[in-house]
């Protein structure tokens, strides 16, 4: 293929993708609101995976603290592994309701932006409300 059929079918493509451009907005803008609702999902979707890795570490930091005092317990007492059994199940308990608040807070902001998002739309819009 010479330089000048590659720059005929970049012109061609370029045209076509005009076409759609202009059909587009002539629909009334709806490759802007695709392209925002399109930024929202990414925004969500990192801060979910933002939101589950701090749980994570979370739930992993009570574990290790927890087990680690029952360690140095058992190590000052010389009672083998009973403290470090005790502390590594209380600090799941602790890691766990750690995240169960999380998830709350998390839950609880949501449904406070849906209601937000709910009254800020005007009434026959033709959208429902989330």
């Amino acid at each position: 293929m010479s330089a000048t059929e590659g720059q005929d079918h970049r012109a061609d493509s370029g045209r076509g993708v005009g076409r759609s451009d202009d059909r587009v907005r002539a629909d009334g803008g709806s490759r802007e609101r695709g392209a925002a609702a399109a930024r929202a999902l990414r925004r969500g979707t990192w801060t979910g995976l933002d939101q589950a890795s701090v749980m994570g570490v979370e739930l992993l930091a009570a574990i290790l603290t927890w087990a680690g005092i029952g360690w140095l317990v058992d190590r000052w007492l010389g009672t083998a592994p009973w403290f470090l059994a005790i502390g590594a199940l209380v600090g799941n308990g602790a890691g766990l309701y750690l995240v169960w608040l999380r998830g709350a807070r998390l839950q609880a902001g949501e449904d406070r932006r849906a209601r937000e998002v709910g009254a800020a739309r005007p009434e026959g819009d033709g959208e429902p409300a989330p």
